[in-house]
């Protein structure tokens, strides 16, 4: 599980592979204790996570799945972190990515939810990320040697109105712009005062009603057996 945080996806994982190792890395040191101390206070076997730079390397392996939620469009070494993960893999073993969909600023009707999407897009770039990994990693995987690279699942998420999916959905949105904007005036130009105007209009808009959806992305790329390379 690459960027792990403290686990929380790990241990789903462990949930439906009961009998597999998982190992999670993250950077994060204190999210790895917490996430060490959950997986001993529910008595986990081979569960291990430890503290590392997906950027700079990885456990030796060889792994049968590698997930990475939400962790690519993070890093700046995107190919690097492609070819580190082909690496540490078994043949046959699989790569699972989740990232936000290329069509994430279009998925919503409001023109202000719109700006401040491709706003953040434009800071996260500023500062070496990659906000269209996504798209990025349909040619990334297959020049590191994946094969059968496929957009597996779109998930689809409501955005504002009154289901609490919708709800939690458009305060990660907005919260994430505000907490942001005084950096991301910092990296494009775009007043922080422009920022929290976007925010007061998107949560305006989507208090009663939805305002469209919050796409992700699902991609699975799988590393080739011997013979497939022959």
């Amino acid at each position: 599980d690459l960027g792990c945080g403290e686990g929380q996806l790990g241990f789903v994982l462990r949930e439906v592979y009961p009998h597999a190792r998982l190992l999670g890395v993250d950077k994060d040191a204190t999210a790895i204790e917490r996430a060490r101390e959950h997986a001993a206070s529910l008595h986990l076997a081979n569960t291990n996570f430890i503290a590392a730079d997906v950027e700079q390397e990885l456990p030796a392996g060889p792994f049968d799945l590698v997930y990475a939620s939400t962790i690519m469009m993070h890093t700046h070494q995107l190919a690097k972190v492609v070819q580190l993960v082909y690496e540490a893999m078994a043949p046959g073993g699989c790569f699972w990515i989740k990232e936000l969909h290329p069509l994430l600023a279009e998925s919503a009707v409001v023109p202000a939810y719109q700006q401040a999407v491709r706003t953040m897009q434009a800071g996260m770039a500023k500062l070496g990320a990659h906000p269209q990994a996504s798209s990025e990693l349909l040619t990334l995987l297959p020049q590191a040697g994946f094969v059968a690279v496929q957009h597996i699942e779109t998930e689809v998420y409501p955005l504002g109105g009154q289901n609490p999916d919708g709800r939690a959905s458009l305060a990660a949105a907005v919260g994430s712009w505000y907490n942001a904007r005084m950096m991301i005036q910092q990296l494009t130009g775009t007043d922080a005062k422009e920022i929290e105007r976007l925010c007061v209009e998107t949560l305006n808009a989507a208090t009663v009603n939805e305002i469209g959806t919050q796409p992700w992305s699902n991609i699975v790329a799988r590393k080739p057996l011997a013979e497939e390379k022959n």
